[in-house]
């Protein structure tokens, strides 16, 4: 299989051609043949062929075709509009409005007097107090009931209001929470220009952002074109009463907050963020009754148990406790692993912990163990720290890694072994990622990422690490942080391991919930390669993004826009330049497996239907363009559209699309048939034949347009 992901170019070939000196002017892998004379002959014979003009209603059909395929194309460049649906948005029986909530919907849709909406809202507000609930309430209750309304995401290097779309009749969440980055000068002054597009075009944007990322707000100002609205956390006791009230079976347990004899009395305060006054709410809930001891301790995460759990210094203390640290990074596994986790773990240097004499036929049996440390022996086999106490594993690990510094870097050494090729815990990596993305998300991704790092760099270890940064990439906590750390790393060519591991994580869920980002460490990554193989799996995950229906759109935008400026005459040093052309070469013959899968991927891309269909092939169009504008890569640009041409002889991809995408390369040569063409233009099939009679036209319209310029104006 070609290492490129899909047939194409020989990877030796051209990671030789992507580091060769401006003097290299072309990666020459195949000699390129002279032009026959029989080839030449029969071009110039079609330069007689008289060619009667379009009619106009063609041509005004194709110039609405091409507005809105341009139209599409732009789109491209914008961050992803993700649907919200408005019956999905927080009910407003059940929404605690914030403090500053009412200025910030006047400001929207002022009351009668109250002065001129706005389209452009900035909400500051705190981490954790419910933002993204407010931001998407003021959207629906002052968005017209017809309109649309959309999430956008930070998927982008810097901020730039560029991106932001402007639909008529859409409301736009650009949900910058997570952000505490300052926002430049220009990005506001970007707002004020968006904002009056936004007007005209009946198009609203809420643009929540943190305190630190917006700077300080002292009240609601609506003076501007842009509004600044800041708003402080809900009222906790708020949040609780209006969940309970919802449900007539707990609507009387409201009192149950305020009554001395209850145990859930004052447990709320003034900075108990609204999140976990919705957790308490559900609690309460499902409690027993006000005296529900157990509810309380879950409200506190269990911090009574875990303290009793690990306070002491008793004879035996450290098997029940290696069992619910196993317990906690691997809830709801199997039983036997987990009990062997616990056993690798007291077998750790560090612990010493005394094999039993007798081995196996020593010691109680799982149930028992698993009973003597609290954790619940299921009948499925599985073991569940968290069954009869949830949300304790993450409270464990928590208080493990604040308590027991000293226990940390053996619990780093210990994940590393059980979670390696063979190991205890291997069928569990994805279990074991979840808990240590819980736990970045309270002590700081920093704590997790130097494990990564290390487990990177160990063989049999990648692929928790790799599993571990694929969910802390999109983390809506600590993703942003990450994201930054993983571009470090994508530019990093010392360390391949490392480039290795973005580029994984660039298949996975941040090539689908940040395509552009993806794609931009996937450039890094091309251009300042560790190695052949870091180049190889990068170009290997640029064609995985490219056959996902979603976003081939996006990937050949990207593959389109790194192609080498027209002027030079050499293929450009990095080798993100040439990605379109190698992902596009389908290599060899028609009849071998890479050309199956090539022309396959091809064909889908071909076939596509509506306004995407259209904007894909002229991405191809503009693709072929660029390529053979630059004499660096246009040897390499004739061989691949060469096996393309091969491809629709046999059958495999349709003539005619074809046709029309690449004759765009005669309108860029139609002043003389060079050697590269005789690569596309030689052969006797119908194909063939068709491709030069369409060069010829290209000839004819050449000299037509050159005799218009050069006729003496009247």
């Amino acid at each position: 299989m070609n290492p490129y992901g899909v047939p194409g170019q020989d990877a030796a070939g051209a990671a030789q051609a992507h580091r060769s000196s401006p003097s290299e002017t072309s990666p020459p892998a195949v000699k390129q043949p002279a032009v026959s004379k029989e080839l030449r002959s029969e071009v110039e014979e079609e330069l007689a062929v008289t060619v009667t003009e379009n009619e106009i209603g063609g041509d005004v059909n194709i110039a609405r075709r091409d507005l809105y395929v341009t139209k599409y194309v732009q789109g491209l460049a914008h961050l992803r509009p993700r649907p919200l649906s408005r019956g999905d948005i927080l009910r407003r029986d059940l929404f605690e409005p914030p403090g500053g909530f009412r200025q910030a919907s006047l400001l929207l849709k002022p009351e009668l007097g109250q002065g001129n909406a706005h389209h452009v809202l900035v909400l500051v507000a705190e981490r954790g107090t419910g933002g993204r609930t407010t931001a998407l309430r003021l959207l629906d209750d002052s968005l017209p009931d017809d309109a649309r309304l959309f999430e956008l995401l930070p998927d982008w290097e810097r901020a730039d209001v560029a991106l932001i779309p402007e639909e008529p009749s859409t409301g736009y969440l650009l949900n910058l929470a997570s952000g505490s980055e300052f926002l430049s000068v220009k990005f506001r002054e970007q707002l004020t220009q968006y904002a009056s597009r936004a007007r005209n075009a009946g198009t609203w944007l809420v643009v929540l952002v943190s305190r630190e990322a917006w700077g300080t707000v002292a009240e609601a100002d609506g003076r501007a074109s842009v509004a600044i609205a800041p708003v402080n956390r809900p009222s906790a006791a708020g949040v609780v009463e209006r969940r309970l009230l919802a449900t007539p079976a707990t609507a009387d347990r409201v009192k149950w907050l305020s009554t001395s004899e209850s145990v859930f009395f004052k447990l709320l305060t003034p900075e108990t963020a609204p999140g976990e006054a919705e957790r308490l709410a559900g609690i309460i809930a499902r409690a027993t009754g006000p005296d529900d001891d157990n509810a309380r301790a879950e409200y506190q995460n269990w911090e009574g148990v875990v303290e009793q759990w690990f306070s002491g210094d008793e004879d035996g203390a450290a098997r029940p406790r290696a069992l619910r640290i196993a317990g906690a990074f691997l809830d709801c596994c199997s039983a036997r692993v987990v009990l062997d986790a616990a056993d690798q773990l007291l077998a750790m240097p560090q612990v010493n912990w005394p094999t039993l004499v007798g081995g196996p036929l020593a010691g109680p049996d799982a149930r028992s163990r698993c009973g003597d440390a609290d954790l619940a022996f299921r009948p499925d086999g599985t073991a569940s720290i968290s069954q009869d106490r949830p949300g304790i594993d993450h409270a464990l690990l928590r208080h493990v890694w604040h308590t027991r510094p000293q226990l940390v870097p053996v619990l780093k050494e210990w994940l590393g072994q059980i979670s390696a090729a063979k190991g205890i815990a291997e069928p569990h990596r994805e279990r074991l990622a979840a808990s240590l993305t819980t736990l970045a998300e309270s002590e700081g991704p920093s704590t997790i990422l130097d494990l990564v790092e290390q487990w990177l760099a160990q063989d049999g270890r990648k692929s928790l690490a790799v599993n571990v940064l694929d969910d802390l990439a999109v983390h809506p906590v600590v993703g942003a942080a990450v994201r930054d750390k993983l571009r470090n790393w994508a530019k990093g060519k010392t360390q391949a391991e490392r480039q290795h591991a973005v580029v994984e994580v660039c298949r996975r869920k941040l090539g689908s919930d940040f395509p552009h980002i993806a794609l931009t460490r996937l450039r890094y990554v091309l251009d300042q390669p560790a190695d052949e193989t870091t180049t190889l799996a990068a170009l290997n995950a640029l064609a995985s993004m490219l056959r996902d229906p979603v976003h081939a759109a996006q990937v050949l935008n990207a593959l389109v826009d790194w192609m080498p400026e027209p002027e030079s005459d050499a293929v450009a040093s990095g080798a993100s330049a040439m990605t379109f052309v190698g992902l596009l070469n389908l290599g060899g013959t028609a009849d071998d497996d890479d050309a199956e899968a090539g022309a396959a991927l091809l064909l889908d891309l071909l076939n596509r239907g509506g306004a995407e269909g259209e904007a894909i092939r002229k991405l191809l169009t503009d693709g072929w363009r660029a390529a053979w504008r630059n004499r660096g890569s246009r040897p390499s640009a004739a061989l691949a559209l060469d096996s393309w041409c091969r491809a629709a002889e046999a059958g495999k991809i349709p003539a005619a699309t074809l046709r029309d995408v690449i004759s765009v390369v005669f309108e860029e040569e139609a002043d003389s048939l060079g050697d590269d063409l005789n690569h596309i233009l030689g052969g006797d099939s119908e194909l063939r034949r068709g491709l030069r009679h369409q060069y010829a036209q290209a000839i004819r319209d050449a000299m037509a347009a050159r005799a218009r310029a050069e006729a003496p104006t009247e």
